[in-house]
């Protein structure tokens, strides 16, 4: 299943860079280049090189999913591996996949990745003192909360990390989605990175807390509904404190 989804993410990624080729060239060969056109050249260059070392790239794709149950007590790895989301706001879903990290490896990195083509109504740093607050509660010393302000990969190179892993519900339900993405990041590293991958590996959701999700936890903020369900019992006045009057 994962080296289909792997090849299916691959043949996508190949559309895209076909498509926005034919578009650059169209109306009549390189004579028809716009500005934008030749400002977009090297990014589409890029995307022409991926496109053909799509093969090449496949074997890559052969990702580690831990399924659930999830072990209770992991041979825990040295190094460290790095989790990423908006975390707007935190919740009980997300504490799952981070304690069985936190269990798995000597240290983990939470990691608020920072779009500045989306606007959040909390910030990144109050997120980040609400995450702290929870892994407090539930006594993780060893995960660290980063803000960071580019691709999650550049962080995982900056740090050392030996994996970068993606909490799903189920291949089914996120499975061409999270692959394709995965490819992205893959051929960033190889061609923006240095040649070095840092792997992705998955790991699946409690199905406890498949409901849950930051939607749901504003939806309850906003109308004034208890949330010590969604998030540590101890954190939840601070996350109504931090969201209030701002959902």
């Amino acid at each position: 299943l994962m080296a289909r989804l792997g090849a299916q993410a691959a043949l996508k990624l190949k559309a895209v860079a076909n498509s926005r080729l034919v578009q650059l060239l169209s109306g009549g060969g390189l004579g028809g280049l716009t500005l934008a056109g030749v400002v977009a050249a090297p990014k589409i260059a890029l995307l022409a090189l991926a496109a053909a070392a799509t093969s090449a790239v496949l074997p890559l794709l052969a990702s580690t999913y831990v399924r659930q149950p999830l072990p209770a007590a992991p041979a825990r790895e040295n190094g460290l591996a790095v989790v990423a989301g908006s975390y707007n706001p935190p919740h009980q879903g997300h504490l799952e996949v981070v304690k069985y990290l936190a269990r798995a490896y000597e240290r983990v990195h939470v990691v608020i990745g920072v779009n500045p083509n989306k606007k959040y109504a909390v910030s990144p740093y109050t997120r980040q003192e609400l995450l702290r607050s929870m892994l407090r509660e539930l006594h993780l010393d060893n995960v660290q909360v980063v803000v960071y302000h580019s691709y999650i990969w550049k962080h995982a190179h900056a740090a050392g990390a030996s994996v970068m892993y993606r909490g799903i519900r189920s291949w089914r339900q996120d499975g061409p989605d999270e692959k394709f993405l995965e490819l992205q990041n893959i051929y960033a590293q190889l061609l923006l990175g240095g040649g070095k991958v840092v792997p992705t590996a998955y790991v699946q959701a409690d199905p406890n807390y498949n409901h849950v999700s930051s939607t749901l936890l504003r939806t309850r903020l906003k109308e004034g509904q208890p949330i010590t369900d969604l998030v540590p019992a101890g954190c939840a006045a601070a996350v109504q404190q931090a969201y209030g009057d701002k959902v």
